[in-house]
């Protein structure tokens, strides 16, 4: 990378006098004119990275990579964050890079919003629709590229600008997806972007998801998001589409599967930032101040009740303390084990598993996943290299859990869920 220290020097965190917050700041050796921000907001409830151009000359396109990569490590860093390969800092980096961009254009591949048998669209977005779904989009700049898709860490998905894979139109559409040009994204000098490092997912890999990213144009603004439209009326986050907005409070209004966590631009800004917290996920809902102890009573109790009413054929003892329970034909099989202050719970046929705490709670969750699955009150819907379990608590509730299985399962194969032919309904015990 190029050696920006000999051109430009950094302040680093709460020294820096552009704006309140933690972030570092990178002046010209020469006349100390600022050339470049990159800031970290905390706010919320979650991490929000950003970077601002400045007026008047940028540095070279290796310095002000270098530079965003670096202050984007030591702001995780300093947060907490592990990265251990480097690869959310680049990522994060890539994206925050935007800013330094001058936009001519846009293309990609749009995804239809509903499909029938054989992968036929029956649905695609209105020019009037707020929210359009691609598999990925490609700013062209000037003297540049930028390519923009979807990574996976578990069984989410987040949005990459470091994508292996160069995507291109290809010379005919064909399924569900259709070439776009000259879509009417933000366009121009672009003066700030945002990202989103969402932490509040749980069950992935890395620390965070890089989850929306807005960038501030010279002719307008884009909000990108990774989701996915299972209709043109259910939108699923954490999911394998590139999702494009007009503005983040286009998607304050709108309604999302799970329910989306607002946040509030500061690339403008600074001062008080407030931010509307999400609802606990259903799974680890944790009680802190019980005891493991409590919690192993609780399975001891769930095994006897299970072998008194199947028999030691049906509930019986696996390696390293596992419970299996062995279910007749079409039934859903269910595994739990305890590991310390954690209990792993899987169920299905495709690996899918809820990772619990040690406490009372989680225990009578993961009853209640028994007690449906005794019932026939499971589904599951099988991809290439990947699933997803649907289990309807008996108050209603649904709560799904997914997997997928490295190095295939982390390419992305959107509308794999709805295929019918890929889904089975589990029967009862008896």
């Amino acid at each position: 990378m190029a050696d920006w220290r000999s051109r430009f020097h950094a302040t680093v965190a709460s020294d820096v006098h552009l704006r309140d917050g933690l972030g570092w700041e990178f002046a010209d050796n020469s006349s100390g004119d600022v050339v470049w921000t990159v800031f970290r907001d905390d706010g919320g409830a979650f991490p929000v990275f950003s970077a601002v151009r400045p007026q008047g000359v940028l540095p070279t396109d290796g310095d002000v990579e270098a530079m965003t990569i670096e202050a984007v490590s030591g702001l995780l860093v300093a947060a907490g964050f592990a990265d251990p390969v480097g690869w959310i800092s680049r990522n994060i980096a890539a994206a925050l890079v935007f800013a330094s961009c001058d936009v001519l254009s846009w293309e990609g591949e749009e995804w239809a919003l509903e499909s029938g048998d054989a992968d036929v669209p029956t649905a695609w977005a209105s020019p009037g629709d707020v929210r359009v779904p691609y598999a990925w989009l490609r700013a062209r700049c000037r003297g540049s590229e930028r390519l923009i898709s979807v990574y996976q860490d578990d069984a989410f998905f987040g949005l990459s600008f470091l994508s292996p894979l160069d995507h291109r139109l290809p010379e005919s559409d064909s399924g569900s997806l259709r070439s776009r040009t000259g879509i009417a994204l933000a366009c121009g000098a672009i003066r700030a972007v945002e990202v989103v490092f969402d932490t509040t997912v749980e069950g992935s890999f890395d620390a965070g998801l890089v989850t929306e990213v807005l960038l501030h144009g010279e002719r307008g603004t884009v909000l990108l998001v990774a989701a996915e439209a299972y209709s043109r009326n259910e939108w699923h986050l954490y999911d394998e589409s590139v999702v494009a907005l007009t503005s983040l409070e286009t998607a304050d209004r709108l309604e999302w599967v799970p329910r989306r966590t607002p946040w509030h631009s500061t690339a403008d800004a600074t001062g008080a930032r407030v931010r509307v917290a999400d609802s606990e996920p259903v799974g680890r809902i944790g009680a802190e101040d019980t005891t493991s102890d409590a919690a192993a009573a609780q399975l001891e109790g769930l095994r006897r009740d299970l072998v008194a009413r199947f028999g030691p054929e049906v509930v019986r003892a696996g390696d390293e303390g596992r419970i299996v329970l062995t279910p007749p034909t079409g039934a859903c099989p269910v595994t739990w084990r305890p590991l310390g202050d954690e209990i792993i719970l899987g169920i299905g046929r495709g690996g899918c598993r809820w990772e619990l705490a040690s406490t009372p709670d989680d225990v009578a969750f993961l009853r209640d996943v028994v007690d449906a699955a005794l019932d026939g009150r499971v589904s599951e819907v099988f991809g290439p290299a990947r699933s997803r379990v649907t289990v309807t608590l008996a108050d209603g509730r649904q709560v799904m859990t997914e997997q997928a299985t490295v190095p295939r399962g982390c390419l992305p194969v959107p509308r794999w869920r709805r295929r019918t032919s890929n889904w089975m309904d589990y029967a009862a015990y008896s």
